[in-house]
């Protein structure tokens, strides 16, 4: 038997719904940083992660800080249904989408659909070049 997604090599993370409600993304921000003020010092101004300055961008972060923090239950990533578990690095398509950016998207555009994971993934994470997760 093999082990599932979040086994004990794999590392996994605590990520925004695609389409998630902004104002629920913000709760979830409130949420986190009420609990514990270390989870959020990487987000707020002049912190490692606090670019891009979007609501989307700090719940990502909060919210998976949150959920390495736990045992990473599957309940721990729910936030009222606006995130999810994924086993998809998301600072690993930084690169990739910035080259291509550069190259007027030719390749992005022509793989639209297999990459749309990709392109919520870049647009959310995008800027966090410094930002460990």
């Amino acid at each position: 038997m093999s082990p599932g997604p979040g086994g004990p090599k794999e590392k996994i993370w605590c990520l925004p719904k695609t389409g998630a409600d902004v104002e629920a993304l913000q709760r979830n921000i409130d949420y986190v940083c009420g609990l514990e003020a270390e989870y959020c010092k990487p987000i707020q101004e002049g912190g490692e992660c606090f670019l891009p300055n979007t609501v989307k961008a700090h719940a990502a972060f909060a919210m998976n800080a949150y959920y390495q923090g736990t045992e990473k239950n599957d309940y721990d990533c729910d936030f009222e249904q606006t995130a999810a578990i994924s086993n998809v690095n998301p600072s690993m398509f930084i690169f990739f989408c910035t080259l291509c950016h550069h190259m007027h998207h030719t390749f992005c555009s022509a793989e639209r659909n297999s990459l749309k994971k990709l392109y919520f993934l870049f647009n959310l994470y995008s800027g966090y070049g410094n930002c460990k997760y």
